[in-house]
């Protein structure tokens, strides 16, 4: 079987003889390599980055490029070679033509290859800075640029999809990236159009919302884009005019769905300047547009929703609402509700509790909107949020009470472990 072996002898290339027949033919085919690699070089970079639907093509187009890159080299070595290499070196080692005289020349077998080697490395720089950083922008967007311009909505699809994994990280800081991401908010396919729309808030693409704005704000948007839009913004933090803008929205809105994508936006901003605007909804029919308003109450950590908390646990609600009720007191409870905490503790049954309601994004990111703890573990968290240290007497002997399940001493266990910590 024959074996491959690295041919360091230029004499044993025979390569491309006929354009090295004489000098002047030479110089020719090295202007027109030279000329050709250059030409097509800014051609091919152009249409990869602005007119190809194909990983494919690109591929195909960039390899050809490498290609004439090493023939033009190669005849630019040459070319040197002929003028700087003493005595008929083109005529022996190029085209192995035998002295008449009985003495050779050297070979140059090194100089050639290091000449050569630089010169590749030359041609692909000269063609990366003609064409405007084209190796470098291939490698960070180029893919992306070409699967977005695809006819098929499901290759745009799967394009957006692969810019989020963790693999592509780095890229999200890229401004061409993010820019095309932009671009196809307005994409012509409703999905494509609602992945952009998750991409602007998983990549932090701030320059995004105020065309999420104006997609929240459009009436003849459909309403699922408008949700989801309003959720992007929330995970692009806190902007007073983004929060002005949903909580107005809100405020107009009696869709369901919108009302939750709305209320998920202002819940991840966790502003006390939105439960104005959320509070009328802890008291919808529809469950989950309740469940989010007391989720936006819960995140903004506002005292002043201490009394109408109690207030709403007066009127001895149960199932899901209780639930909410009691997960947003754990978040503004004072040393006041330390007693009513624990005789409501010593009062529920030790079973009962809650299921858990979580909202999972597209990559299986979860939000918790209502948790899954039992009635008693609530309670338990609102006096360790209340008292702090004060009651630490009181944790130990849950802990130590056979009586408790096994959860609940659990807590407490982990409780007393933090008090211990924090001394």
């Amino acid at each position: 079987m024959p074996q491959i072996k690295l041919v360091t002898n230029v004499s044993e290339y025979a390569l491309l003889r006929g354009l090295a027949r004489t000098r002047a033919r030479l110089v020719v085919s090295t202007l027109l390599a030279t000329a050709a690699m250059v030409g097509f070089g800014l051609w091919s970079a152009h249409y990869v980055l602005e007119v190809s639907s194909s990983v494919g093509v690109n591929l195909g187009l960039i390899t050809f490029n490498m290609m004439v890159m090493l023939v033009a080299a190669y005849l630019q070595t040459v070319l040197i070679g002929d003028i700087a290499f003493s005595g008929p070196w083109r005529e022996q080692v190029i085209l192995g033509e035998q002295p008449e005289s009985g003495a050779s020349v050297q070979s140059h077998n090194a100089e050639f290859m290091i000449v050569l080697l630089l010169l590749v490395i030359a041609n692909g720089l000269v063609v990366n800075f003609g064409s405007g950083g084209f190796l470098d922008t291939y490698h960070t967007e180029g893919f992306f640029r070409s699967r977005l311009r695809a006819p098929a909505p499901a290759e745009r699809k799967a394009a957006l999809e692969y810019m989020t994994e963790p693999m592509n990280f780095d890229l999200w800081e890229v401004p061409g990236v993010r820019q095309l991401v932009i671009e196809h908010l307005d994409d012509p396919d409703l999905e494509v159009r609602r992945i952009a729309v998750w991409n602007t808030g998983e990549m932090g693409i701030v320059d995004a919302r105020g065309r999420l704005l104006a997609i929240v704000a459009g009436v003849s948007e459909p309403t699922v884009l408008r949700a989801e839009s309003a959720e992007a913004l929330g995970k692009l933090g806190l902007d007073n005019e983004a929060r002005t803008a949903l909580e107005a929205e809100l405020a107009r809105s009696t869709d369901p769905r919108l009302q939750v994508g709305l209320l998920r936006g202002l819940a991840l901003m966790k502003s006390p300047l939105s439960i104005d605007v959320a509070l009328p909804l802890t008291s919808a029919e529809n469950d989950e547009v309740m469940l989010h308003a007391f989720w936006v109450l819960r995140n903004s950590g506002e005292p002043r929703l201490r009394p109408m908390l109690h207030e709403e646990l007066s009127k001895e609600p149960d199932g899901q609402r209780l639930c909410a009720l009691l997960d947003a007191l754990k978040m503004v409870a004072t040393p006041e509700d330390v007693t009513w905490a624990r005789r409501a503790f010593d009062r529920v049954d030790a079973e009962a509790g809650c299921e858990p309601v979580v909202w999972t994004e597209r990559d299986d990111q979860r939000h918790y909107v209502l948790y899954s703890d039992s009635f008693r573990v609530k309670y338990l968290k609102i006096v360790a949020n209340a008292s702090g240290g004060e009651h630490r007497a009181w944790f130990e002997r849950i802990v130590a009470d056979p009586d408790q399940p096994w959860r609940v001493r659990e807590v407490a266990a982990e409780i007393v472990k933090r008090l211990d910590e924090s001394r």
